[in-house]
């Protein structure tokens, strides 16, 4: 039996200092965000990018915004908002 995976493959790059691109392929959410595209709504949010938001303010201390999510064939696209280090 196969070991089950919420994902294909993982890509990140950072575009500037503070935007951070992610493209996740074969998401077992994937279906989902199709269905929602067909009726006219666009995807909102996405749990491997909400687990890299929250890695992020973690590990770095860095309040993380996701911007966008576009999804296209079988890989989805998003644009992290990565901010200065909190105040205080």
């Amino acid at each position: 039996m196969e070991d089950a995976k919420p994902f294909h493959a993982l890509g990140c790059a950072l575009a500037h200092e503070e935007l951070l691109r992610v493209s996740v392929r074969g998401c077992i959410h994937l279906p989902v965000k199709h269905k929602i595209l067909e009726k006219g709504i666009e995807p909102f949010t996405c749990l491997p990018a909400n687990l890299i938001v929250l890695g992020i303010g973690g590990k770095l201390d860095l309040p993380v915004e996701l911007a966008q999510i576009r999804v296209e064939g079988d890989s989805c696209n998003m644009l992290l908002v990565l901010f200065d280090k909190k105040p205080g």
